[in-house]
């Protein structure tokens, strides 16, 4: 592995998920449906949030 490459990924490893309180959301809003909800009413109902 290149020296840069390690580095790279030590440092992006390091960071935090920047989509870890919208995947919280999404799965929060599924769980509430019980599990009915597509992507699309996911979609919607946190655009209108």
């Amino acid at each position: 592995m290149a020296k840069s490459s390690y580095f790279y990924q030590r440092a992006a490893m390091s960071v935090g998920d920047k989509y870890a309180e919208l995947r919280e959301r999404v799965r929060t809003a599924f769980n509430e449906a019980n599990g009915r909800y597509g992507y699309r009413r996911i979609h919607v109902g946190l655009a209108l949030a």
